[in-house]
């Protein structure tokens, strides 16, 4: 007998409260629910606000993906708005926003979009506003599960070269890993697809890196299959092994390869590193330090 799913949760920040119903049935073996609602706890909890719809979506059915989704509805509350939100079969069935001030868009499958209560029909801008919202409409009646695309995969195979472990995208040390792991390879002419910002930062970001953590999160531990070339691999291995070896010792290790990172990339920029036997001490000299 097939199993069935359903539940209503909340969700708040200081400024918006947001509510999800779910039902669905299970599809495979692999409908853990107690480990699926902590994720999809720890997503929604790591939000500061609930402006990106199409975002919530995707990570609802990136979570349970394993249950046959049949219902979905998303309602927000900020500021006196409303927003709903609502799916039956995964087809997008209503979609409607009431502002503070009375305005009400509406769109109903089956029916005209509806401007109503405040719209004024002699706007020069009533054609951008429409277009926008069907273009809107369009997005929320097309949002899949995240997947990875081969640029990402790319990245997460780099990771598990370097640090010899899954990239676990609901770690809280993901994202500061894979920009060290980033900046240490592009110091060493490894890697140039990504920049960092380093202006008036103690610790260069890049901002790629960074988002792509956060929208990733609902995938949680990912298995890596590299499509690397062998020498691209070996060279990752082996910068990998030596950077871990050195923070091992270390009792906080973050800092450590924080640290490692900076000075690295300070002395590929040229400037002066006052840690040059240090680098020495990593044995990198074969990669251009």
């Amino acid at each position: 007998m097939e199993k069935r799913l359903t539940f209503q949760k909340n969700y708040n920040t200081t400024t918006s409260n947001m509510k999800i119903i779910f039902s669905g049935m299970q599809l495979n073996d692999n409908c853990d629910e107690v480990k699926q609602n902590e994720i999809l706890d720890k997503c929604m909890n790591g939000l500061k606000n609930y402006n990106d719809l199409v975002r919530i979506v995707s990570w609802i059915r990136t979570i349970f993906k394993n249950w046959d989704e049949k219902f979905l509805e998303i309602q927000i509350f900020h500021n006196g708005n409303t927003t709903i939100l609502l799916y039956e079969e995964k087809k997008l069935k209503l979609f409607e926003q009431v502002s503070s001030d009375g305005k009400r868009f509406l769109f109903k499958e089956g029916e005209k979009i509806n401007f109503d209560n405040g719209i004024n029909s002699n706007n020069d801008n009533i054609l951008n506003m429409l277009a926008n919202r069907i273009e809107q409409i369009k997005k929320f009646k097309n949002i899949s599960e995240l997947k990875l695309n081969e640029f990402e995969q790319e990245l997460c195979d780099i990771y598990y070269l370097f640090y010899n472990e899954n990239p676990d995208f609901l770690s809280n040390e993901l994202s500061i890993k894979m920009q060290m792991m980033i900046l240490i390879l592009k110091s060493l002419n490894m890697n140039n697809d990504y920049s960092f910002a380093s202006k008036d930062r103690k610790v260069p970001i890049c901002y790629e890196i960074v988002n792509f953590v956060n929208k990733m999160q609902p995938l949680g531990k990912v298995k890596v299959k590299s499509n690397l070339s062998e020498r691209n691999k070996n060279a990752i291995k082996i910068i990998g092994q030596k950077i871990n070896d050195y923070i091992s010792k270390s009792d906080n290790q973050i800092n450590e390869l924080i640290k490692i990172a900076i000075i690295l990339f300070d002395h590929k920029r040229g400037e002066d590193v006052s840690e040059k036997e240090f680098i020495k001490q990593l044995k990198l000299s074969n990669f251009g330090c």
